[in-house]
């Protein structure tokens, strides 16, 4: 009985000693202070980012429905913000309490960090092709009015396909001593991103040139509608590449990796994955960079902040120099509203 027991915790050792090697040369040094203070940096960013989109959306569409866009705009800021709330907390904890890590906290930090980042470079896609419908099809196909569905199916089939990838690392590669499974899930997953990143390009130059196309052979009736296209599209553009800029260098590291590990040297394998981890943390900053490039382009939500702003950083003379009326406070949300006229009621 004694014996089982002890060959049972010899074996959990053992397999804890399996998921943690790999990380050993990250979570030493000044690296662990290092990637502690910049994940807890990037976690702020992407969150204040990240809520400043959804707030800007709320308040700037009123009782508007949302467009198809906005929907997935939305959807995109939610994974960003997981990925501030539960990937990179799983960040530190792994650097700085590797010694004493088992394999499913790092399976569950594995899970996570393949799923979110995967997930999130597909939303853009959709996005892109989304927006490609829109300009060039007027949301129609063969005659057909484009529904929600097709997004609703795109959205499904890659929340699936990010979702088996992350359970094969988390389940799997792990846990695995086996180089070249390594490999192959490796060089899958570098396939896999390089396919979103190539559509990604192609959809959106199509989109942008066609674009410019339009706006110069368009009358002066369908002038404005274009130019609105035409902005988004940009919007579209700009987020679109940043994500390649964010993602490629991680693209390299896992053909990198995946040659390294075809190779069978461990000792290599290792040494590859410290700069391996600080592609991923690359591919992180594109959580926040995509809402600030959002927010920037979108004239609606711009306007909605510098107004928000200007009211509360108004001067105390001025409020209460001038009645309530003056400011347009329609235009703010309500806990604005109520701040303004709390202030001026109690001067």
């Amino acid at each position: 009985m004694i014996s089982t027991l002890n060959h049972r915790e010899t074996n959990s050792i053992q397999d804890n000693e399996v998921c943690r090697h790999l990380f050993y040369t990250v979570a030493t040094g000044n690296n662990v202070t290092i990637f502690t203070v910049l994940c807890a940096i990037n976690i702020l960013f992407i969150l204040i980012s990240n809520v400043a989109v959804a707030f800007g959306l709320i308040y700037s569409k009123g009782k508007k429905s949302y467009t198809r866009n906005e929907k997935l705009v939305f959807l995109l800021s939610c994974s960003d913000v997981l990925v501030a709330l539960i990937h990179e907390p799983l960040q530190i904890i792994l650097v700085k309490n590797l010694k004493t890590l088992g394999c499913a906290l790092i399976s569950a930090r594995g899970f996570w960090h393949v799923f979110l980042l995967l997930f999130s470079g597909s939303i853009v896609l959709l996005i892109s092709i989304e927006q490609y419908i829109a300009v060039f099809y007027n949301n129609r196909i063969w005659g057909f009015y484009v529904k929600e569905i097709y997004l609703v199916s795109g959205i499904v089939f890659y929340f699936i396909a990010s979702m088996m990838f992350s359970l094969w690392y988390a389940i799997d590669i792990v846990r695995s001593t086996n180089v070249y499974r390594m490999s192959i899930f490796f060089f899958s997953v570098a396939t896999y991103t390089t396919f979103i990143l190539t559509a990604v390009i192609i959809v959106n130059t199509t989109l942008l040139r066609s674009t410019l196309k339009r706006l110069g052979e368009c009358n002066i009736r369908v002038h404005k509608k274009n130019q609105i296209e035409r902005r988004l599209t940009v919007t579209i553009m700009f987020i679109s590449i940043t994500l390649v800029v964010t993602y490629a260098p991680s693209v390299i590291t896992n053909f990198y990796t995946a040659i390294i590990a075809s190779k069978d040297n461990k000792s290599d394998l290792q040494n590859v994955i410290k700069p391996f981890m600080w592609t991923l943390f690359v591919c992180e900053l594109n959580s926040a960079f995509n809402a600030l490039i959002y927010i920037g382009r979108n004239k609606k939500i711009k306007k909605m902040y510098a107004l928000l702003f200007n009211q509360i950083f108004e001067s105390e003379w001025k409020l209460i120099n001038n009645p309530i009326g003056k400011y347009n406070l329609v235009k703010l949300p309500r806990f604005a509203t109520k701040l303004f006229r709390n202030k001026c009621s109690s001067n």
